[in-house]
């Protein structure tokens, strides 16, 4: 999430908006392992197989690269004309990153503002201009709750101006954790081979592993 400021004298006014990075594909480099065995199956061990790559024993991957989910983003309040919105959206193949930029926290108390998310109070006796920044690590997410300036007009979350003296809330959350310098699994193919002259059936287990490298 990142903060902008645009100041005119005195005035000053906040912009906050989610700093997406569009996702790519590319290459990296990976090592391929060919076993032949006359088990058909797969186990749990493929998935943390040990390549040998780095010298040695070697080292064995965590697990196969499979993200169940990608990052979502949140945000709700009230804007401009009294009128309240809420937008959920689901970014395919990001993950997120916790990190602010621009944005400064401040406490205010003193204030009236109850501001509740999920039946749970995240607000309690605020003042306008109060802003706090929540994360965690299990699970993943970053959020801003806070409550606009008194007069209005200073706020702006993702295009939306925000009344004044209201909370609103931004948040990004889910995803997989940043894989860069992780060894993963990345597929494992099983297939039949040959069959030898006794009538045994050999399969052909490929399993492709790589150290995720930085972008």
């Amino acid at each position: 999430m990142v903060g902008d400021k645009i100041e005119d004298g005195s005035v000053v006014t906040n912009l906050y908006n989610f700093n997406l990075k569009p996702p790519v594909q590319a290459k990296i480099e990976s090592r391929v392992s060919v076993i032949f065995q006359t088990s058909a199956d797969i186990v749990d061990g493929d998935f943390t197989f040990n390549d040998g790559d780095g010298g040695g024993s070697g080292v064995a991957a965590t697990g196969l690269w499979n993200p169940t989910e990608w990052a979502s983003t949140y945000m709700s309040g009230i804007a401009w004309n009294y009128s309240p919105f809420s937008e959920t959206k689901g970014l395919r193949g990001y993950r997120i990153n916790t990190a602010t930029s621009g944005v400064v926290a401040n406490d205010e108390p003193g204030g009236t503002i109850i501001f509740s998310h999920l039946g749970a109070v995240v607000i309690q006796d605020k003042a306008p201009e109060h802003l706090a920044i929540v994360t965690t690590t299990n699970p993943l997410s970053a959020a801003i709750n806070a409550v606009s300036d008194a007069q209005g007009l200073r706020t702006i979350v993702n295009g939306n101006r925000i009344f004044a003296s209201t909370p609103y809330r931004m948040e990004v959350f889910g995803g997989p954790t940043d894989p860069v310098g992780v060894k993963f699994t990345l597929d494992v193919d099983l297939r039949p081979a040959f069959t030898d002259v006794d009538g045994n059936t050999y399969y052909k287990k490929t399993i492709i592993t790589s150290t995720i490298p930085a972008q």
